[in-house]
């Protein structure tokens, strides 16, 4: 892939580019492949960051876009996985799983969206090698 975008240099390549991570509550899904998957996610960060400083003389941007609990099918089927394990109603597991969320609230598909389309835009144009957290602020640190 950075051959690819090496060589756009040469053909005036530029638009935009932009990866979403997973959710990060399948660490609590999948907590064997957990250092597997904070590895990959880290080696995927300083790719994308190497890659938009490779590019962005070219007009071309990289983003990483990182969803919260935005709800969607696999939220919810996440939040109905844990009610069975820990035999509690579903309710009450997306209650306690809202509560962890400064925004008190799950994000919508809108909203996700709607930051996807923002560093796709011309707005976004000087933003890049940049992560955005679409989370509520559910993530603690910078």
């Amino acid at each position: 892939m950075v051959g690819h975008w090496t060589r756009g240099r040469r053909y005036g390549l530029s638009g935009r580019a932009w990866v979403l991570s997973e959710d990060p509550d399948d660490r609590r899904v999948l907590r064997e492949a957990t250092d597997r998957s904070n590895a990959g996610r880290a080696a995927l960060a300083a790719y994308l960051k190497t890659l938009a400083t490779e590019v962005a003389a070219d007009g071309v941007t990289v983003n990483l876009l990182l969803p919260g609990r935005i709800a969607t099918d696999r939220v919810a089927a996440l939040d109905a996985a844990r009610a069975e394990r820990e035999q509690r109603p579903v309710t009450e597991v997306e209650a306690a799983s809202k509560a962890t969320i400064p925004a008190g609230r799950y994000g919508t598909p809108a909203e996700f969206g709607a930051s996807a389309a923002f560093l796709c835009g011309d707005p976004a144009s000087y933003i890049t090698g940049t992560a955005l957290r679409c989370d509520g602020g559910l993530v603690r640190s910078l």
